[in-house]
Formats: structure tokens, sequence, C-alpha cells
């Protein structure tokens, strides 16, 4: 996860709105969001990393709760790290309390009904933020940085998106409304900087967006999880099915 978006509002229906852009190797293969880890219930959905069978983004249906990693930058101690960040965000489903020291770097994001806490690992030190309620962008130098390009660039369109209320049951952009339109990339080429939408040529291989989430909790309970693959075309985008007994 290379981009986290991130909506709080605990007075409204829906208190906690998050789109997540996944930034990856092209040829690094994985799966679409489904119940790959039978050991934590068929409540919890997430893309699958189909390398080391872990994630990016994870929802728990049940809880409610939605969690998310992305790596630090600069990703110190490479070399060294001996377990896959993908296994962060699962484990962030139940507990934020973790060791941090097998890890690269990483900035961990969990949201639930009650707070948000982002966990910032640099290889030397476990930095834990709340964040406030309000509109937020986490990127590889963390929540609100506006050194990198992309948020100082995208940081006043996403401020000013109108409000919405994405009930089960509407198609997306019914549900999304602007969030769709700002997460189509604006336009900007993919090797630019600023640009939400990646597609570049990194040590001679393609680096790019391979898909974007939107996770919507509401304050009964219920979770809304939209998925697309291509998200600079509206009608790309679909629900992704909960399980029988999740609340949807």
């Amino acid at each position: 996860m290379c981009t986290v978006f991130i909506d709080l509002d605990r007075s409204r229906p829906w208190p906690v709105l998050l789109a997540g852009v996944r930034d990856e190797f092209a040829d690094r293969p994985w799966s679409p969001p489904a119940a790959y880890w039978p050991a934590l219930g068929a409540q919890v959905l997430g893309g699958r990393d189909d390398v080391a069978g872990g994630t990016w983004l994870a929802v728990d249906t049940a809880a409610p709760v939605v969690a998310v990693v992305l790596n630090q930058q600069p990703v110190p101690r490479d070399a060294e790290a001996t377990v896959s960040r993908g296994t962060l965000p699962l484990r962030a489903l139940r507990s934020l309390d973790l060791d941090p020291e097998p890890y690269a770097g990483f900035h961990l994001l969990r949201c639930s009904l009650d707070s948000a806490v982002l966990l910032s690992w640099d290889g030397e030190t476990l930095d834990r933020r709340e964040l406030a309620d309000g509109r937020h962008i986490v990127s590889s130098l963390g929540a609100d940085n506006l050194e990198h390009p992309r948020v100082s660039h995208t940081m006043p369109a996403f401020r000013a998106l109108g409000g919405t209320t994405p009930e089960p049951g509407l198609a997306t952009a019914a549900a999304w409304g602007g969030w769709l339109d700002l997460l189509a990339g604006g336009g900007l080429p993919g090797d630019d900087d600023r640009a939400i939408l990646v597609d570049r040529e990194h040590e001679g291989r393609r680096y790019a967006t391979g898909s974007v989430s939107l996770v919507a909790l509401s304050a009964d309970g219920r979770v809304r999880y939209d998925f697309t693959t291509d998200p600079r075309e509206p009608d790309s985008w679909r629900p992704v099915p909960l399980v029988p007994d999740g609340r949807g």
C-alpha cells in the first residue's frame, strides 16, 4: 500500500471512510479481496500477496476494523527483515501490541469506530500517533507529510470533497461520489511524483498502481468494501462480497 486517504468523523452515521492505493511491481502475483485466512475467520477479508501470503489491507467485517500497511521511506534494514510486512494488517485487526523488530520499516494504520492509530517503525523507534477527526493522507513519509509531492498536491482536493453516505446496496459511484474522481488520478502521468496512480520503471521492472480499495465503517457496525484494478474507469468498481453472516 503506497497511499491511504482517511476521512474520520465520529459524529456521522459512517465515521470511518478510507481509500487505499496499492503500488507494487507489476509481475508480483496477487489475488483480489476474499477470505484467504481460515484461522482468522471468514469475516476477515483482503487482497492477498501470492508470494508471501499476507496482505496490504485487511478488513474484519464483524469488529468492524480496517488495517493497512505502507512501506517506510527510506526502508532501513531490509536485509535483516525476517517477517513479511504483509502479516501486519492481519495482526492489527486484533491488536497493535506487536514487536516491530522482525520487520523492515513500515507505517501501520488501524481504524475502528473508537480510534484511528498509526504506528511508524523506522528500524530503531516505534512511533504511535492517534489521528484526530478530519481528513488525512498517509504516504511512505507518514501522515500528512507535505514534503511528499503526492500529498501536497492532492491534499487540497481531498479536503474539498463533499460528504458521502456509502450505504450498502448503492452502486459504487452513488455510494462514494467524488472519491472516485479523486482516485482516478486527475490525468497526471504515472511517472509524475505528484501522481496518485503510479506507472514507472524501477530497476528494470514495471512498478505501478495495481488496485484501489474503498472501505467504510458505519456507527452501527456495518461495512462497505469496494475494489477496482482500473480506478481511471468509473464502471470498473465492484463491491466486495461480505460473508453471509457479516453485516453489510
